[in-house]
């Protein structure tokens, strides 16, 4: 009987550690262990690809668990999504095991193992914390109508804006240029820092980056983006494009050869380059007599929506657009990833300047124009 029971507990503890030994992630890829109290259904494992995300992984919950596998080569962040829940709980992934918990409730997952990468991303992302607290303030106040209607006071806003931008700026690139061989780095880069970086300051991350963490897809596509923007940085010819105007007149950049051109890429959604329309209008009567030009590149998609914006700005200037949003072939030529974005070409066809406005643009058309 002793000896019956004995068997018994050994057997049946043999099974029990089957069935818990932990699965083990395969070479080259990582294998997430979650916890999530309350839910059923599925999970999702979502990664970026071209600029949208996909759908990599898929696991039922059963008793609160799941496990999700994918490739992992290099550091990247992916998504986990809950039945199709809108809320997306990012994780820096790596190589390996890593357990996380999922509270349904929160916005934000909870690492229990592994993930050294996602630890490092927190402490970036608490860099940015204090400067959004202050943007977040400073914004609404633009929902006051009598504050968005008052253009002195609107200026003012936009200004103390840029100078909150420019201080994160250089908060997060200290971060960055202290960890450079970091792959967080690399992605809070793409992901923060590159709307407001100039082609140099690009180009000196993609060296960066490109001799510490080569094989990094955050330094593959920094390198991308640095030949792209290669071609229309300050002192090289304007790329040339051609796009129809609104009764779908073909117009060229190469055709206003012989005035010193603005590029204002925009589009009629976009709530900044709306405000700062007033000021481009202003500019614009100014100096349009001296032999200045303004060529207005709408991302919009719909043509109503585009052509009333104009209407509605009274933006006076030659406009073009070929209606395909982001997809837009001028924006694809000059690397365009956020807008407002204009480019200053001067008389010969040279890239001049990005994204000089207000009295910056102002002062450099004083400094040029005869």
């Amino acid at each position: 009987m002793n000896y019956c029971k004995l068997t018994c507990l050994l057997v049946l503890g043999f099974v029990l550690g089957s069935c818990t030994q932990q699965q083990t992630a395969e070479p080259g890829s990582t294998l997430i262990s979650g916890k999530v109290a309350g839910v059923e259904g599925k999970v999702y494992l979502l990664m970026e690809r071209d600029h949208d995300l996909v759908k990599v992984d898929s696991s039922g919950i059963s008793r609160g668990k799941f496990t999700l596998n994918a490739e992992m080569p290099s550091p990247e962040v992916v998504f986990i999504q809950l039945n199709s829940s809108d809320n997306l709980y990012r994780l820096f992934a790596e190589e390996g095991n890593i357990e996380i918990e999922v509270d349904p409730m929160q916005d934000d997952l909870q690492i229990v193992y592994g993930s050294a990468a996602d630890q490092s991303m927190r402490e970036a992302m608490e860099v940015l914390k204090p400067y959004d607290e202050e943007l977040n303030h400073l914004f609404e106040l633009f929902k006051n109508p009598k504050i968005t209607l008052n253009a002195e006071v609107n200026d003012s806003i936009s200004r103390l804006a840029d100078d909150i931008y420019a201080r994160q700026f250089e908060a997060l690139n200290s971060w960055v240029m202290a960890h450079g061989s970091d792959p967080v780095a690399a992605y809070m880069v793409n992901k923060h820092l590159i709307y407001e970086a100039d082609y140099d300051q690009l180009h000196a991350w993609a060296e960066m980056f490109g001799r510490s963490i080569p094989d990094s897809r955050y330094t593959q596509m920094l390198t991308e983006r640095d030949g792209i923007l290669m071609q229309s940085k300050v002192g090289s010819p304007a790329p040339d494009f051609m796009l129809p105007d609104a009764d779908g007149n073909p117009v060229s950049l190469s055709s206003l050869r012989g005035q010193v051109v603005l590029i204002d890429f925009w589009a009629s959604w976009c709530g900044p380059c709306r405000r700062e329309n007033p000021n481009v209008v202003k500019t614009y009567r100014e100096f349009h007599d001296r032999g200045f030009e303004i060529l207005g590149v709408s991302f919009d998609n719909g043509r109503d929506a585009w052509l009333g914006a104009v209407a509605e700005d009274s933006l006076s200037w030659i406009h073009v657009s070929d209606l395909k949003g982001w997809q837009n072939s001028a924006g694809q030529l000059y690397g365009i990833i956020s807008i407002p974005h204009t480019v200053l070409v001067d008389t010969n066809g040279i890239v001049l300047a990005h994204n000089l406005r207000g009295e910056d643009l102002r002062a450099k058309l004083e400094e040029i124009l005869p």
